[in-house]
């Protein structure tokens, strides 16, 4: 299996704002080569609400200065994490905002050849907070995603739903133009089986997250939490998953701290997959 792994934007930079995650702006090309010097290959960008409109991706400039780095790191963009979904959201009067800047990156991906588009559904965007509206959540989406599949770019979903609701929402959308978004650390804490999640819908898995988490609790650092990671990985090399895996590893305060623990966790994964 061709299997690439990455970071999550934000990670590998100190705290933006104290922010655990987000964008860091103003200062994101230097993560393309701390992440060179850790081994890994792709940067998972974010968009979300912060300093939307200074986002390099929403801009020609923005776009040309990323493919600079890009090319000059090795170092590359696959994946997007569209945090910004979890404020712009699909139901109520947000929804034309959301679906015009859900276009807005499916162009965006072409350019830059992102595959995959991560939506995430949890939290204060968790659909089980309008579960009266799950009908005019799969109307408007369903199109963007039968569009965007058309072009090659994969809609994935990050949703806190139970597996079967889960299963029944992706077949409500159609499930040859959605994808989902694994979450190995959310779904641990959730308290989910990945026996049944796989079984319902590995075969959907485009993008993965690596994380861990205790059982209704916050993330840990990898292998100290209840995800089953030998579980998923035997799942996942079952399915012949081919990427990307994408760290999303739990943080410590200081920066320094912080790089040392996400070699560690690097090194740790790597072993437990390899």
């Amino acid at each position: 299996m061709n299997i690439e792994f990455g970071m999550m934007q934000g990670r590998l930079t100190p705290r933006y704002q104290g922010r655990y995650q987000c964008h860091p702006n103003g200062h994101w090309q230097s993560e393309f080569f701390v992440a060179k010097s850790l081994g890994l290959s792709l940067i998972e960008f974010i968009v979300d609400s912060w300093y939307l409109e200074d986002n390099p991706l929403l801009s020609h400039d923005g776009l040309a200065e990323l493919q600079k780095i890009s090319d000059e790191s090795g170092v590359r963009v696959k994946t997007l994490c569209a945090d910004v979904f979890m404020d712009m959201q699909f139901i109520g009067n947000s929804a034309a905002h959301a679906l015009k800047l859900l276009n807005q990156l499916i162009t965006i991906s072409l350019k830059l050849g992102i595959r995959d588009i991560v939506i995430p559904c949890v939290d204060r965007s968790s659909l089980q907070n309008f579960t009266s509206k799950t009908d005019e959540f799969v109307r408007l989406l369903k199109p963007v995603c039968q569009y965007a599949s058309s072009l090659g770019i994969r809609l994935n979903l990050e949703t806190d739903l139970p597996p079967k609701p889960f299963n029944s929402l992706l077949n409500m959308l159609g499930r040859d133009n959605i994808w989902v978004n694994y979450d190995i650390g959310n779904s641990a804490s959730l308290g989910f089986c990945p026996d049944e999640e796989f079984t319902l819908y590995g075969d959907r898995i485009s993008n993965v997250h690596i994380k861990d988490r205790t059982l209704n609790g916050g993330s840990v650092i990898l292998g100290t939490g209840d995800a089953n990671f030998q579980s998923v990985i035997a799942q996942l090399k079952s399915i012949n998953f081919s990427g990307p895996l994408i760290f999303q590893a739990a943080r410590a305060e200081s920066f320094i701290d912080d790089l040392t623990g996400v070699r560690k966790q690097i090194n740790w994964f790597t072993q437990q997959w390899y």
